[in-house]
């Protein structure tokens, strides 16, 4: 009998996310494709544990973290107030 099964890859190991019908030590065949991250899993409609919420968010602040445009942004920063009067002054 062949079943599609729903996992997660953490720690090197694939955790499923729904109950499973093996039992201890069985031995599967696994065909591995992502289906989604696991941000686009927390946010989608179905039922997602706390765990694996918390695991998404962890994910994406760690990329969001690592996040450098090389150049200044948001809207308090003193290089772009430098560039606005530079510019107004030039006017």
């Amino acid at each position: 009998m062949s079943q599609e099964i729903r996992a997660i890859y953490e720690n090197g190991l694939f955790r499923p996310l729904d109950p499973v019908s093996v039992t201890e030590h069985d031995i599967v065949s696994l065909v591995i494709g992502p289906v989604a991250s696991a941000v686009e899993i927390a946010n989608s409609t179905s039922e997602v544990s706390t765990a694996d919420a918390a695991a998404a968010r962890a994910e994406f602040e760690r990329c969001i973290g690592s996040l450098d445009l090389g150049r200044p942004i948001g809207i308090a920063n003193p290089a772009i107030d430098a560039d606005i009067a530079r510019q107004y002054g030039a006017t």
